[in-house]
Formats: C-alpha cells, structure tokens, sequence
C-alpha cells in the first residue's frame, strides 16, 4: 500500500529515547513527528522525567512538532492541573485517552513512539521488548459500542516481542492502522 504523506503521522513521546528511535526508524516517512505528553512513561523517576522543549529539540528540529507539548512540559505535577495524571494511579485512563485520541484521528496509518510499560500496562495490554513494535486496528465490535479497543494485528503477534537492542535504546513503536468504519 501506497500512502501520501498526509494519510501518515508520527506521535512520539517528548522523551530523548522515543524521540532518538522515531528518528531512526521513521524519518524516511518524511513527516513531522508529533510529541505528545500522553505517550510519555509513567513514572517520575529521573531517566522518565523528560527535558525542557528547547534542549529536547536540538539536533532534531527539523522533524519535531512541539506545539501541542504542554508548556508546564517535562513538569508533571503541572501538567494538566490534575494529580498523578502521568503518574500512577490515572496512567490506565491516560492510555485509555491515547486509544481514543487516536481513534479520532484523520489519517489512514499513525505510527507511536512510547515507552514498553505505559504501552503494556495502560494501552495495550502486551508485552514490549526494547525497539519493539506491534501493528493493531480497532475492534470493530467494541466501536460500534462506542467504546475504544485495539486488537492485534494477526501479523505482528509472532513477530512482536523480539526486539534485539541493547538496553541503552528503549524507546517504542507501536503501529497503529485506522481502517474507515465504510471498509469494514
């Protein structure tokens, strides 16, 4: 399949690691990368908690679009004015805002970058290896039901699960197809 540029999009987590393995793996599409604080990591822990927009851009500039990134950004007690939104206990309703979002979306096929243990605890519910990818669709069933739920794709799941990187390169990519409810 054949896409134009603006039937593809990047979403990546603000985070040097998920945004250094988009531009590994993605560049090619040509595309801006979206960084979105509701990818990120769900801890605070120090290599989690994220940098400031001007030295998160450098060296990569040409292919960030920060403008939606909070400007409280890598702040996560501020973000949101909301208690642990990007912390414990509401990182489940936080991926479950992701599926949403992204169910909302315009484009035929938008490529994540986050991070193995939001993307298993909190949106998708499989388990992620280092530089690991999986591809879902949304559960035609479940969107009839107004509700929101991603299905793996038959492709990915004896594929998925066998990153090979070295421990320092742990950002993620999750392929996301959106398929129109006509084609179904």
């Amino acid at each position: 399949m054949h896409l134009k540029a603006e039937d593809v999009a990047v979403i990546v987590s603000p985070m040097l690691r998920a945004i250094q393995t988009a531009g590994i793996a993605l560049k090619w599409l040509g595309v801006p990368f979206e960084t979105d604080a509701s990818w990120q990591e769900e801890s605070d822990e120090p290599c989690n908690t994220g940098r400031p927009i001007s030295s998160l851009c450098a060296g990569y500039r040409s292919l960030l679009d920060t403008t939606k990134l909070d400007p409280f950004w890598p702040d996560k007690q501020t973000l949101l004015n909301t208690d642990d939104y990007y912390l414990g206990s509401k990182t489940d309703d936080r991926g479950q805002r992701c599926v949403f979002e992204l169910s909302q979306r315009p484009e035929k096929v938008v490529f994540v970058v986050s991070h193995g243990r939001f993307l298993s605890q909190s949106v998708t519910f499989c388990k992620f290896a280092r530089a690991d990818y999986r591809i879902f669709d949304f559960d035609v069933v479940w969107w009839r039901e107004k509700s929101r739920k991603l299905t793996q794709d038959e492709f990915s799941k004896p594929y998925g699960g066998r990153g090979r990187s070295s421990p320092k390169e742990s950002g993620r990519i999750m392929v996301i197809r959106y398929v129109e409810p006509a084609e179904w």
